[in-house]
């Protein structure tokens, strides 16, 4: 996805084309296909996502109609909101240092995945609805793993796995369930975890950040500050 605007010049398989790109822009290359740019332009910004086949197949599994999918190539499609807002969100998690973690990535990866086989494919897929959300035991069971494992690099593949269903499926029912995603849902009880350690313990607040799940001590305190409405040491100040 372009973050500027530049002459491109673009071979995508045997076929040649010319754009004008501006901010926003960006094209689809499956995957083995052969492609390369070139510009004159001194300053070129721009986004590369690359997605392993298997996911796209994972996101693909619970759908109807089992026939493979295709993406279409395109080098240059100008307007797509969603792409550009997700891309714009990914670019901004890799620069805050992945604050979000991993479970973040996957949630925008994911999305990522679903529109471009809903949208650029060689057909339409027929998508499963569900509207119940999940059952009171499977949710009993992903709450119980999301809780014994917050101080890990939680994974949407592992809490998906935990009840046997693709992480897209599971990211659909867990909103339904409870009426946030996963990774809102997870950001919630560490910071709830590490508002615990802060009242009952004397951790350091750098060892607090990495008992609940946080890569750093600047993340607790970027989620801390926007969920509770002050820092971790003016909270730990306030209550003491």
């Amino acid at each position: 996805m372009t973050l500027n605007s530049f002459r491109c010049d673009r071979w995508l398989g045997d076929r040649f084309y010319s754009d004008f790109c501006h901010p926003g822009m960006f094209g689809i290359i499956p995957a083995a296909t052969l492609h390369r740019a070139a510009s004159s332009n001194n300053l070129i910004q721009f986004i590369t996502l690359s997605f392993e086949p298997a996911l796209l197949n994972q996101v693909a599994q619970d759908w109807i109609n089992p026939d493979p999918l295709q993406l279409i190539p395109h080098t240059a499609i100008y307007e797509d909101s969603l792409i550009q807002a997700i891309g714009l969100a990914l670019k901004a998690e890799v620069e805050s240092g992945c604050a979000g973690g991993r479970i973040y990535g996957e949630t925008l990866a994911n999305a990522i995945a679903v529109h471009l086989l809903r949208h650029y494919c060689n057909r339409t897929p027929q998508i499963q609805s569900y509207s119940t959300g999940l059952s009171p035991q499977k949710l009993q069971r992903v709450l119980s793993y999301i809780h014994d494992n917050l101080s890990q690099d939680l994974s949407l593949e592992s809490i998906a796995a935990e009840i046997g269903i693709s992480q897209y499926y599971f990211c659909s029912l867990f909103k339904q369930s409870i009426g946030i995603s996963p990774w809102q849902y997870v950001i919630q009880q560490r910071v709830d975890r590490a508002k615990l350690l802060l009242r009952t313990s004397n951790l350091s607040i750098l060892d607090v950040s990495l008992r609940c799940g946080f890569a750093s001590q600047n993340h607790l305190n970027r989620h801390f500050q926007k969920l509770v409405g002050t820092t971790p040491k003016n909270y730990r100040s306030r209550i003491r």
